[in-house]
């Protein structure tokens, strides 16, 4: 095959996965950030107080940050990489300490084992008749519980994250020194 061919077949691929199409797995993946919270969307506050300390402005007010000018963009986006690296690593040691995130459909199922043997008490169904009911919802929490197991791709995905972000930073940072670096001492003092 001609390389002509391949790109022709892997772009005709690409075009067949778009990913969700239907509204309820578009709400599944938009949450796959929120999963561990290390590429979440960063706190607008937490920015903000970066912002305050890097412009050195405590008194820095809401309106100064749609300044369109090099000096505050330059000083966002270190915020914002200051934030995404705290947020990576916070995520990464949660995780080694084992503190992962109980998911969404463990509790749904915990819930609905609780409901329905206390339906099944008020009904005068035994324990036994109950138990073989409530068996394939306990193999079903098993199954979401072990797949939400800590595992040893989540970890070097956790750990891709933090190098991400530090590389970030470390470009944020860098921009904002040249920037700094260009700036006289009076511009940057009264600026």
């Amino acid at each position: 095959m001609t390389s002509d061919k391949i790109a022709a077949r892997n772009r005709a691929n690409a075009q067949k996965s778009t990913g969700p199409k239907t509204a309820r797995g578009k709400a599944v993946v938009s949450r796959n950030a929120q999963r561990h919270g290390a590429t979440s969307k960063p706190d607008p506050q937490s920015v903000a107080a970066w912002l305050q300390i890097i412009l050195d402005d405590p008194a820095l007010e809401p309106e100064a940050f749609l300044n369109d000018d090099r000096r505050m963009t330059t000083a966002m986006a270190l915020a914002v990489a200051e934030v995404r690296l705290s947020s990576a690593k916070a995520s990464l040691v949660r995780f080694e300490n084992g503190e992962a995130p109980i998911s969404d459909k463990v509790v749904e199922l915990e819930n609905l084992i609780e409901n329905l043997t206390g339906a099944y008490r008020e009904a005068g169904i035994t324990k036994r008749e109950s138990q073989s009911y409530l068996s394939i919802l306990r193999y079903l929490k098993r199954r979401a519980l072990s797949d939400a197991a800590p595992s040893r791709k989540n970890y070097r995905l956790l750990r891709r994250y933090v190098r991400e972000a530090k590389a970030l930073r470390k470009k944020a940072f860098q921009n904002w020194l040249d920037l700094t670096s260009q700036t006289s001492p009076q511009e940057h003092e009264f600026g």
